[in-house]
């Protein structure tokens, strides 16, 4: 599976009726030739409209994955699996001018929030998860979207602290960029796009 958001691939995938994402991974492990180490480290999330949804436990049933919903694999990142004391969480997603208009088509991702980090190092943790390079990075304004609806983006500038404007549950880091997905160039890092 591939590192970055610029490469992912689609595949059908049948699972029996009663089964559990458990299943959906062992059929994946078997067709990617996956090892029984690096399986246990892949992602199942669910979106919608460009956001993250949640994510899937080994035990939840295919049978309750609405129709509406599209189905992600993703290799778990490094930071993610061996996080440091204080780090949290954030969804992001990817937009452009206005939070409401979301990239429907690109996938959302996880991403480690450093408690204290100035935003500078974090664009660098953020290069390295979606593994944009150059100009494609570098024309991504980012920004905090509060969970209110329709609040206004908060830009973030180099010396501003991503944990310290994480205020309430539900807050999100929105990538502000024009919609390029017909070139499928926004996926996120490993991901295995299943629909």
């Amino acid at each position: 599976m591939p590192e970055g958001i610029s490469t992912s691939e689609t595949f059908d995938v049948l699972v029996p009726k009663n089964g559990q994402i458990s299943d959906l991974k062992e059929v994946l492990q078997k067709r990617l030739e996956i090892d029984d180490e690096a399986i246990k480290n892949i992602r199942i999330f669910e979106s919608h409209t460009g956001r993250l949804l949640k994510v899937l436990t080994n035990d939840y049933g295919v049978l309750g994955i609405a129709d509406y919903v599209d189905i992600f694999a993703e290799k778990i990142p490094e930071d993610e699996l061996n996080p440091d004391e204080g780090d949290r969480f954030v969804n992001a997603f990817h937009f452009h001018k206005e939070p409401v208009k979301i990239h429907t088509r690109g996938i959302p991702f996880r991403f480690v929030v450093k408690n204290g980090e100035i935003f500078k190092q974090t664009k660098e943790r953020l290069q390295k998860r979606t593994g944009l390079k150059g100009k494609p990075f570098e024309k991504i304004k980012f920004a905090v979207v509060k969970k209110a609806q329709f609040s206004k983006p908060i830009y973030l500038e180099d010396e501003d602290i991503l944990s310290d404007l994480l205020t309430e549950e539900g807050d999100n880091l929105g990538l502000d960029h024009i919609d390029k997905s017909k070139g499928n160039i926004w996926r996120t890092e490993g991901g295995v796009f299943i629909k």
